[in-house]
C-alpha cells in the first residue's frame, strides 16, 4: 500500500482550494443559489483529489471531469449573474428545477403510505435534500460526459511523461 506524503506545498494547495470553495459558496448562498452547489463542489473536490493521485488514462478521465464540471459551473454562474430575470435561459432553467423537484416530490409521496412519513416528507429539511439532488444532476452529467470523452478521445502513451522529460533534458 502506497502512503501519501503531505508536503507544505500540498497543504498550501489544499488551503487555497478550500478558500476558493468558501468564497464561491458564499457568493452562491448570498444570491440564494445554494441548493445543489454544495454537492457538486464536494464532487469536484473528490475529482481533484483523484486527478492528483492517479496516472494514465484514468488521470485523463479526471482531468476531463474537472474541466467539464468547472466549465458547467462557470457557465451556470455567468448565466445567472449576467442575465435578466425574464430571459429565456432563466425561464428554461427554472422550468427544469421546478418540474424535476415536483416530479421527485410527487413520486416519493405516492410511494410512501405511512401518514407520519408523508408529513415528514413535506418538511423543509427533506425538501432541501430533494432540491440538492435535483440541482446536482446536470453538472454531474456534464462532468461525467467530459471525463469519458477526454479519456476516450485523447491519445495516451504509457511512457508519455518519461519521454517528454527526456526530450527536455537534452
Amino acid at each position: 500500500m502506497k502512503i501519501h506524503k503531505f508536503t507544505i506545498a500540498k497543504l498550501m494547495l489544499l488551503v487555497l482550494i478550500i478558500a476558493v470553495d468558501v468564497a464561491v459558496l458564499r457568493v452562491f448562498f448570498l444570491y440564494g443559489w445554494g441548493n445543489g452547489v454544495l454537492l457538486i463542489f464536494l464532487t469536484l473536490q473528490v475529482g481533484l483529489l483523484c486527478l492528483t493521485s492517479t496516472r494514465g488514462r484514468s488521470q485523463l478521465f479526471w482531468a476531463g471531469f474537472e474541466a467539464s464540471g468547472l466549465a458547467f459551473m462557470f457557465a451556470f454562474s455567468c448565466l445567472f449573474l449576467l442575465s435578466r430575470q425574464d430571459s429565456w435561459a432563466i425561464r428554461l432553467t427554472d422550468l427544469y428545477w421546478k418540474s424535476a423537484f415536483f416530479f421527485t416530490l410527487e413520486t416519493s409521496h405516492n410511494w410512501i403510505t405511512d401518514p407520519v412519513a408523508r408529513r415528514q416528507l413535506l418538511s423543509h429539511e427533506v425538501q432541501s435534500m430533494i432540491l440538492e439532488a435535483v440541482y446536482f444532476v446536470p453538472p454531474f452529467i456534464a462532468a461525467l460526459t467530459g471525463g469519458v470523452m477526454t479519456a476516450s478521445i485523447v491519445p495516451w502513451r504509457k511512457g508519455l511523461r518519461e519521454s517528454s522529460r527526456k526530450v527536455y533534458a537534452r
